[in-house]
C-alpha cells in the first residue's frame, strides 16, 4: 500500500515514515485516513513512546477535511486516521509538536501579537489547550517559549525552553533557560539551575529532551555552574533527575 501511494506521489515533495525494524516495514504518514497521500510537503515528525501516534507538521491542504490553521496533524496508526490540532486563541500558526501516549500534544505557536509560546493540546473530551508558557501573573511569557518541547508519556509533565523572565520568580539570567510543567500540580520549576540551586545557571540554557517516565531531563547548556566541575562555557548536556529534585 506505502509502494503504490508512492509511486503516483511527486518525487519533489517531503513526506514523513515511520520504519519498523522488528516487521521490516515502512509506513507513510503524510496521509489522510482515506490513504490519500499529502497534497504538499511534511515535516518534523515526532512518535509516541507506544509507537501508536505520530505528529507532524505539513503544509498539505487534503489531509483532513476544512483547513488546518495550525498546520500540525496527528496520525493515529491503530485506528488508520488523520486528525489536525487546532490552533489556540490569539495564535497565528504552531510548529515542532511531540505527543504523549494520550495524543497530547506540546508545540509552538507562534502568536498574532508578541512572542512565540508553548502549549499543551489534549483532545479528549472536546479538546483543550493549556499554556505551558504562562506568567506568574497568568499571561504570556515576555519572552519567545517552546523552541523545544517534550512530554512524558501519559502528559502530565512537559519540559520547554524560554527565554522569557516573567515564568518563574527568581529567574535573572536573561537568556534562554529550561523549565518544567506539571500539570498535577500546576506548577512551573526552573530546572537549568545552578548547582547551588540559588538561582539560574549564568548562562543559556535550551533543547530540552525529556525521559517518556517523566523523570529524566536532558539539555544542553553553555552555563559554567550547573554541576560541579570545571566548564570551560562552550556547550555541554546536563542530565537532571527530576525525581530526586
Amino acid at each position: 500500500l506505502a509502494i503504490s501511494e508512492l509511486a503516483t506521489h511527486s518525487a519533489t515533495l517531503e513526506d514523513v515514515f515511520v520504519r519498523d525494524r522488528v516487521a521490516d516495514t515502512t509506513e507513510l504518514i503524510s496521509k489522510s485516513t482515506a490513504g490519500v497521500a499529502g497534497s504538499s510537503s511534511s515535516s518534523s515528525p515526532a512518535i509516541s513512546p507506544s509507537g501508536r501516534f505520530v505528529v507532524f507538521f505539513s503544509f498539505s491542504t487534503n489531509l483532513t477535511p476544512g483547513p488546518s490553521g495550525s498546520r500540525i496533524y496527528l496520525r493515529d496508526r491503530q485506528e488508520n486516521a488523520t486528525f489536525n490540532m487546532p490552533l489556540p486563541d490569539g495564535a497565528s500558526s504552531c510548529e515542532d509538536p511531540r505527543v504523549s501516549d494520550l495524543a497530547q500534544i506540546v508545540a509552538q505557536c507562534n502568536m498574532n501579537s508578541g512572542f512565540a509560546q508553548a502549549f499543551l493540546y489534549d483532545p479528549s473530551g472536546e479538546g483543550a489547550f493549556y499554556q505551558l508558557s504562562t506568567s506568574l501573573s497568568a499571561g504570556n511569557g515576555n519572552g519567545t517559549s517552546g523552541n523545544f518541547t517534550g512530554i512524558s508519556a501519559y502528559g502530565t509533565i512537559t519540559v520547554f525552553d524560554s527565554a522569557a523572565t516573567d515564568l518563574v520568580a527568581d529567574d535573572t539570567n536573561a537568556v534562554s533557560d529550561v523549565f518544567v510543567r506539571d500539570r498535577s500540580t500546576e506548577t512551573t520549576i526552573l530546572a537549568s539551575r545552578n548547582a547551588s540551586g540559588s538561582g539560574p545557571g549564568n548562562r543559556a540554557s535550551y533543547s530540552p529532551t525529556l525521559s517518556t517516565d517523566g523523570r529524566w531531563l536532558l539539555f544542553r547548556s553553555k552555563a559554567t555552574d550547573l554541576a560541579s566541575g570545571s566548564f570551560n562555557g562552550i556547550e555541554n548536556l546536563f542530565l537532571r533527575d527530576l525525581q530526586s529534585g
